[in-house]
């Protein structure tokens, strides 16, 4: 059916209506900013391990910030990564972690890279940990003060003990052309397969200049898949990264996307045409313009029908297999401009969405922002809502001494129990939600924070 509707593409319009949100909650931000975004699918199921990156701002020794942080399964909080963090090199310059891949099979198996400028010295990084950072070692690649030399890298979605790594620099050597290197012992050591010229470097990534870098990216349903991107041109394997072939007809794309519900791969050129091919690489790949300047793309795995797309003007959705888009929404105050999407252990429309700003849980007509920074408040406290009384919607504010496992729960006036606002475990800090009470009748309500330590009930009035 899917390649059926593609062929009608041609006789399709694109469609820029936006579609009514109502109900939307948003929390206060940080001043760091978003930097980056990773979601991370587990095998077997829908889930997915999202990490977000803080952004960077001038600190006593140069920048600061850039510390990774991952969201909770409940989409409710977030907890720090520390071996993922920045770190400061003895001459005060900073550096930050840029890109992380993790085993789908056991997820304390994990791969990143990033870059240190330290006095003349300006170099890439590739460290791996198979015990959940308990252990950090670095691979034997990049150094030798000549930048980010790295082409991209991954681990078997099948086998945590199968990686690949695409680099020019191995145990100090330098090689013009970079070559395909494997392990097969969780990297303790590796081999070459294949030496192909051209590879984009990966240090080009979402970032203030909208830039884009390469890939090497392990097919999740056919682990003899692996596709990577030159300057100009697709380049894939179909034998584990033996030999690679360059496809001269499909461009290099900035973005590519394993689509697992249909075993379609989709790659995102940079004219914003979204390449698809029906999961065999020698075959077609058929061009769609997608009508706006893609930035990531994301598939609804309850739905393969529903595509969402990150724009610089907020999300785009796509109900027929990326044929046609119009905007979805464009209400995530105060930046609209989007770095990533996750659709994973919620049904329906529900994503985690991060702008450069933000960081937003959204189903139906709530969005909860998790913030990334706070300044540690001295006590508890749950606050009067505000405005009070309201229609439909007013906030909710909290502060957390210390990292707390809590819960805000919405109550009738004779004490029964109406819904469950918060739940899970928190960050020192001051938090806020927005409240929407569109289902509720006119009344007074009360709300209660719960920790293990401190209850705070207060009284809200519903006006319709």
């Amino acid at each position: 059916m899917k390649h059926l509707i593609l062929s009608l593409f041609i006789i399709l319009s694109f469609s820029s209506s936006v579609l009514s949100q109502s109900g939307y909650l948003i929390i206060d931000t940080t001043s760091y900013g978003i930097r980056d975004f990773h979601s991370i699918r587990k095998s077997g199921t829908l889930l997915k391990d999202i990490y977000i990156q803080q952004g960077m701002i001038p600190g006593p020794q140069g920048l600061t910030g850039g510390n990774y942080y991952k969201l909770n399964a409940q989409r409710t909080g977030w907890d720090p990564v520390p071996f993922l963090n920045a770190v400061q090199c003895p001459g005060g310059n900073y550096y930050p972690v840029e890109h992380i891949v993790q085993s789908r099979t056991n997820s304390d198996v994990m791969i990143f890279n990033g870059m240190y400028v330290c006095g003349s010295d300006s170099s890439d990084y590739n460290k791996i940990t198979r015990d959940g950072g308990a252990t950090v070692q670095t691979l034997p690649f990049g150094g030798g003060n000549m930048g980010q030399q790295c082409r991209g890298f991954d681990i078997d979605a099948t086998n945590s003990n199968i990686m690949y790594m695409a680099h020019t620099v191995f145990n100090g050597v330098y090689h013009p052309d970079p070559r395909i290197f494997k392990s097969t012992d969780a990297g303790v050591s590796w081999f070459v397969l294949d030496t192909l010229a051209g590879l984009k470097s990966i240090d080009g990534k979402w970032n203030t200049s909208g830039t884009y870098g390469g890939f090497l990216k392990v097919c999740p349903w056919n682990p003899n898949i692996i596709m990577a991107v030159t300057d100009n041109n697709l380049v894939y394997s179909t034998n584990a990264g033996v030999t690679f072939t360059v496809r001269n007809d499909v461009p290099s794309v900035k973005i590519l996307v394993y689509d697992e519900g249909d075993q379609w791969i989709h790659g995102v050129s940079f004219d914003n045409k979204i390449w698809c091919n029906q999961g065999d690489p020698n075959g077609n790949w058929l061009p769609l313009g997608a009508g706006f300047d893609v930035k990531n793309i994301e598939v609804n795995p309850f739905d393969h029908n529903f595509w969402y797309g990150g724009s610089e003007q907020g999300v785009y959705k796509s109900t027929n297999w990326g044929l046609q888009w119009s905007l979805y929404n464009n209400s995530f105050s105060p930046s609209d401009r989007i770095i990533g999407i996750a659709s994973d252990n919620f049904f329906g429309d529900t994503l985690v969405v991060a702008s450069d700003q933000r960081v937003y849980r959204t189903w139906a007509s709530v969005i909860v922002n998790i913030p990334i920074n706070n300044t540690v408040p001295e006590s508890f406290e749950l606050k009067q809502n505000y405005p009070n009384p309201f229609n439909p919607v007013t906030r909710i504010s909290y502060s957390l001494p210390v990292k707390s496992n809590i819960s805000i729960k919405v109550y009738s006036v004779i004490g029964k129990e109406l819904m469950t606002l918060v739940t899970g475990v928190f960050e020192p800090g001051n938090h806020s939600i927005d409240f929407n009470a569109s289902d509720l009748s006119s009344g007074v309500y009360y709300y209660r924070l719960e920790t293990s330590t401190f209850t705070e009930t207060r009284k809200m009035v519903v006006v319709k």
